[in-house]
């Protein structure tokens, strides 16, 4: 959530139109607040850049790029 909120605190358009939003729910129950775009988008790309888990496992594949065999084992995060 720490890092949700630096990034908004950079985004001022961003953060003024996230509360416009929820300032237009007459309920903040979990039915309506599922219901907005931009905060669900907002949360995911804060966990997209910052983690709750921290992994080893790299994001891009070398320049070279990789050649997938088969078979193949891909490791992956199982908490996302």
């Amino acid at each position: 959530m720490t890092h949700l909120f630096f990034h908004l605190s950079r985004d001022k358009k961003l953060t003024e139109e996230l509360q416009r939003q929820l300032d237009a729910l007459s309920n903040h129950n979990d039915d309506s607040l599922a219901g907005l775009e931009l905060l669900d988008a907002v949360i995911h790309e804060s966990l997209h850049l910052h983690p709750a888990v921290p992994s080893g496992i790299r994001r891009l594949a070398s320049a070279e790029g990789i050649t997938v065999t088969d078979p193949m084992p891909v490791s992956g995060d199982v908490w996302h």
